[in-house]
């Protein structure tokens, strides 16, 4: 995957290897994750993160990187058994919360999926554009040989 990347970037003019495409990679993951930490602990100061939006769309719900069950401290502890009405409120607001949490979760779902699409149209572009340029360069290089050819030709002529 790394090398596909380096050739793309390569035959946009950027001098780069497979190696190189990687640990920049790992960079930008180590950075979010910094950063998404960091968002997540109360009295931090907000950390800014540049690339945040576009990688947090594609690995931002994996599991490794989130978690979906977490408890609120707002919340009481402890619901006796004589408070049904309190736990029938809280059963149906969690409900609530979780038909909201599934529409997001969906909704992300989506843009992730839209912005995968438009990362493998960018890359089928891409290899387009890579095709084309190497088809340019063969002609050149058919055009040099047969400049080759004629001065050869020429240069054996007059030395006859």
């Amino acid at each position: 995957m790394f090398e596909n990347i380096a050739n793309d970037m390569i035959s946009s003019g950027h001098s780069v290897n497979a190696q190189q495409v990687h640990l920049k990679w790992k960079s930008l993951l180590r950075s979010y994750k910094a950063c998404k930490d960091n968002k997540s602990k109360t009295g931090r100061s907000p950390s800014r993160f540049h690339f945040f939006d576009q990688i947090d769309a594609i690995v931002g719900d994996k599991p490794s990187n989130s978690c979906e069950h977490t408890l609120e401290s707002s919340e009481e502890a402890t619901i006796t058994a004589t408070n049904s009405e309190q736990l029938s409120q809280m059963v149906s607001s969690d409900e609530d919360n979780s038909s909201k949490d599934l529409q997001a979760k969906k909704s992300r779902k989506r843009k992730r999926s839209s912005q995968a699409a438009d990362l493998k149209e960018l890359i089928e572009m891409k290899r387009e554009e890579y095709k084309k340029r190497q088809e340019r360069f063969d002609r050149k290089c058919i055009i040099e040989e047969k400049k080759i050819e004629l001065l050869n030709k020429l240069i054996n002529e007059v030395h006859s």
